[in-house]
């Protein structure tokens, strides 16, 4: 991996690291599951920018920052409990599916998670029409920009997490 704005020592110290890894990544999975309360906390501190977002595309609805902030708030924890509810039917239809034999409980956890993200998406889309007031196709436009944002937000946290642990494992 060639990281250019590093120096030497340490580019060959992470790709010692790097290699050690792919040879060991159960080392790197138990590392990215200890660092995800870590992970959690720093989507918690990264909401006020979310919140302040949320008022930046939001400027003419009138509404006070603290106002954007429970919005952030209400729709974070849904979707970390839409994703924990999601992770848990995989694991339970799975491991049941592998105990019983019957292939059809995979399949049904296949569905279950379909129809949790699903609903995610249509339950955040109603949540921002429903407290922002504006119709549909300005709801959608906001909610297709905010939606890319918060991913990129979460895939910045995701990837901060992935480097951490390589550096650290």
């Amino acid at each position: 991996m060639d990281l250019p704005f590093l120096p030497a020592e340490e580019q060959a110290r992470i790709n010692e690291r790097l290699r050690f890894l792919v040879k060991n990544p159960d080392i790197f999975t138990q590392r990215i599951i200890q660092l995800t309360p870590q992970m959690m906390l720093l989507m918690l501190l990264m909401l006020p920018f979310w919140a302040l977002f949320l008022k930046l595309i939001y400027v003419f609805r009138r509404h006070y920052y603290l106002e954007h902030l429970t919005v952030a708030l209400h729709t974070h924890g849904f979707i970390l409990l839409s994703l924990m509810l999601a992770v848990g039917a995989a694991e339970v239809t799975t491991a049941l599916a592998s105990l019983t034999g019957i292939e059809f409980l995979s399949r049904l956890g296949s569905w279950i998670d379909f129809s949790i993200f699903t609903w995610m998406f249509i339950y955040l889309f109603l949540t921002q029409k429903n407290f922002y007031q504006q119709g549909w196709l300005f709801t959608a436009v906001k909610f297709l920009v905010s939606g890319f944002a918060y991913s990129l937000l979460l895939l910045s946290v995701f990837v901060i997490t992935v480097v951490y642990s390589v550096i650290t494992a």
